[in-house]
């Protein structure tokens, strides 16, 4: 086809540079073929490390939602030990006015233990 568009008396001429046309072509077409040989390498690189990372957003959303609800757990133990320690204060304020209210009633006998004594003095039978 490209000897008739030529014409027979330039065909040996123009068979060279067919030639190397040609061979220029194979090249390019072989160094584009390599090309995308390697970009799609590069897709594929690529997609595999995108589902390695997502496999690796699944595990650290997992464990977050573990360290969340131990953390939960936390703060409800937190509030329940407050309660407890509340009830323990209260206890521990009403025994010391338990333990002042008896110190009270024990100087009280104390004085009236010493002032038995004094009328027992006084009434001793001689």
């Amino acid at each position: 086809m490209y000897r008739t568009a030529i014409g027979p008396a330039n065909s040996k001429r123009h068979s060279g540079n067919y030639f190397i046309t040609y061979s220029k072509g194979v090249k390019i077409a072989g160094d584009t073929g390599a090309t995308f040989q390697s970009i799609l390498s590069s897709i594929e690189r690529i997609h595999h490390q995108t589902l390695e990372v997502s496999a690796t957003s699944e595990e650290l959303s997992a464990s977050t939602e573990q360290v969340t609800a131990s953390m939960q757990e936390i703060v409800t133990i937190a509030r329940d030990s407050l309660e407890r320690l509340n009830v323990i204060s209260l206890s521990a304020d009403e025994q010391k006015k338990s333990v002042g209210q008896l110190s009270v009633s024990a100087d009280h006998l104390n004085q009236l233990s010493s002032e038995l004594e004094v009328l027992v003095d006084k009434y001793q039978i001689q």
